[in-house]
């Protein structure tokens, strides 16, 4: 269970304060909880996945998703997430369990646009089951997410391939992309596991190392970027839709503050950039075929 006196660090605070959006988020902050109430426990238990970010034993951040049935996750209690599942050893998430270790979860179902953050502690793990102490939890709004179903796919994994910079073929994939997952993490607060969303072209690829985004109206809490301004290591994971593509980027992301105009991201209100310093591809190793079933209705235009 948490034991900070406020939910927000200085991190939060400062990207509050530049937003102007200290009002709301106090108002928003005790949505934040110190453990599940039954509603988010039956939520997790339904689905088919989930996002998980964390560090390595370098302070890297990685960003990844574990599958299985659903009931694959389980809460036993409000403070207890019971995840059983066996981690592939090409996949970063290996480097990032062990006990003691911060975790950040999304539980996110894109078919409803429903998903919950889910901070925490691994109590301890094995071979096919990791035990999560849970920190604190929240739900966030159905912004920016594109509904998508999914449904089991068995197909062979191809062999996994890590370089330091963006190959041809996979800039082409991020240039398509409508939605990525970003991990961050606090020196105290722990990891933590969040969403983007936009329409194909949100993510551009400046060079073979380097990224930008924009960050669009949220909830006024900033937990990535505030996590950010503390910290800048972070880590992107994207799904492609259609072959089951898992692909890992870690390195260091800068927000950027400025004013933009319409010509660069229509909607943003400021941008993040982001350094690759590794990329891990793992072909076909996301066990799930995707159905997409329509845009979020709010994205910028």
């Amino acid at each position: 269970m948490s034991s900070f006196a406020s939910p927000f660090h200085s991190g939060e605070r400062a990207m509050q304060q530049q937003a102007q959006t200290t009002e709301l988020a106090e108002q928003i902050g005790p949505s934040i909880r110190p453990g599940l109430p039954g509603s988010f426990r039956q939520f997790i238990r339904q689905l088919p996945f989930l996002i998980v970010a964390g560090q390595d034993d370098d302070g890297q951040v990685w960003i990844s998703a574990v599958t299985g049935t659903p009931g694959f996750a389980t809460a036993p209690d409000p403070q207890t997430i019971v995840l059983h599942v066996v981690i592939a050893p090409e996949d970063p998430l290996t480097h990032m369990v062990k006990a003691g270790r911060a975790l950040g979860l999304l539980a996110i179902e894109p078919a409803s646009r429903r998903r919950i953050r889910l901070n925490g502690t691994i109590q301890r793990h094995d071979s096919a089951e990791i035990v999560v102490e849970v920190h604190e939890t929240f739900g966030n709004c159905t912004k920016y997410i594109q509904a998508r179903s999914y449904a089991p796919l068995t197909r062979a994994t191809g062999a996994p391939t890590r370089q330091p910079f963006l190959s041809a073929a996979i800039s082409d994939h991020l240039r398509q992309a409508d939605t990525f997952f970003l991990g961050t993490a606090h020196p105290e607060r722990g990891a933590d596991a969040s969403h983007r969303g936009g329409l194909p072209g949100f993510v551009r690829v400046i060079d073979d190392q380097h990224l930008v985004w924009p960050d669009y109206t949220g909830n006024g809490m900033f937990q990535s970027l505030g996590n950010l301004l503390i910290n800048p290591r972070a880590g992107l994971l994207f799904l492609a839709p259609t072959t089951g593509d898992m692909l890992h980027l870690t390195g260091e992301a800068l927000v950027e503050q400025r004013s933009l105009s319409e010509d660069d991201f229509p909607g943003a209100e400021r941008l993040v950039r982001f350094t690759v310093l590794a990329a891990i591809h793992r072909p076909q190793a996301f066990p799930y075929a995707d159905h997409f079933l329509g845009y979020s209705p709010v994205l910028p235009q």
